[in-house]
């Protein structure tokens, strides 16, 4: 059936968002800078106007420097 109809079997950018913002917030919770500014600049490939990941990328970012 995926071979048939792959794109049923695929996350919609909603979908991806989601899960990276799930994992960034666990991510900043441990207070681990680099991999929460990871999964904000994935979501921000999908959905480059937002601007709370935005801000959560820059304080990610700001946090895991030196």
């Amino acid at each position: 059936l995926v071979a048939k109809l792959p794109a049923d079997f695929r996350p919609s950018a909603r979908d991806i968002a989601r899960w990276h913002t799930e994992q960034a917030s666990i991510c900043e919770a441990q207070q681990r800078w680099s991999g929460a500014a990871r999964h904000w600049r994935e979501v921000l490939a999908v959905l480059p106007a937002n601007e709370i990941a935005s801000a959560h990328l820059a304080s990610s970012e700001k946090a895991a420097s030196p």
